[in-house]
């Protein structure tokens, strides 16, 4: 299992892997109102 972000890179490496989408909170930006973004969690199983 790992994680990585939300890219098209990811999605043409781990293609024979499931992959599901989740929605991230950061702690780093200068806008709170913008302090989200999208991970994928890979697995093989």
């Amino acid at each position: 299992m790992l994680s990585n972000n939300d890219v098209d890179m990811v999605y043409e490496l781990y293609s024979d892997f499931k992959i599901t989408r989740i929605e991230v909170k950061r702690m780093i930006n200068s806008n709170a109102s913008k302090r989200t973004g999208r991970e994928v969690i890979i697995t093989n199983y």
